[in-house]
């Protein structure tokens, strides 16, 4: 999905309106219809207005990614014998040497396969 569709939908899906959201971009309804058609882009100024007002990232926006929302490395985690950040895992994989973290990910997968028994 490209950044005319991701916006279209996101404004839909929101029941925004072309006029309000061409208010808050101080732009025209026909610039955003524009936008949305896929005739014009929008400026990197724009392009983080938009992102914003919908609260999605930029890479979503633009339909580099499915994620709408960064995730956060200070997320905490919560294990059967405390906590730890999502950042501080990260680090622990990035640790593993590659086969290390390719067995890693086979654990998890069976993990999660167990969860569906």
């Amino acid at each position: 999905m490209n950044f005319n569709e991701r916006f279209s939908e996101l404004r839909t899906d929101n029941d925004i309106k072309q006029k309000e959201i061409a208010k808050y971009l101080n732009v025209t309804v026909s610039t955003v219809s524009h936008y949305e058609k896929g005739l014009n882009s929008p400026d990197l100024r724009t392009l983080v207005l938009i992102a914003r007002y919908f609260g999605v990232t930029l890479d979503y926006l633009c339909g580099i990614s499915d994620y709408k929302h960064a995730p956060s490395l200070d997320y905490t985690l919560e294990l059967a014998d405390g906590e730890m950040t999502c950042g501080k895992l990260l680090e622990l994989v990035q640790g593993l040497r590659p086969e290390q973290r390719s067995d890693l990910l086979k654990y998890i997968k069976l993990l999660q396969g167990q969860k569906h028994l």
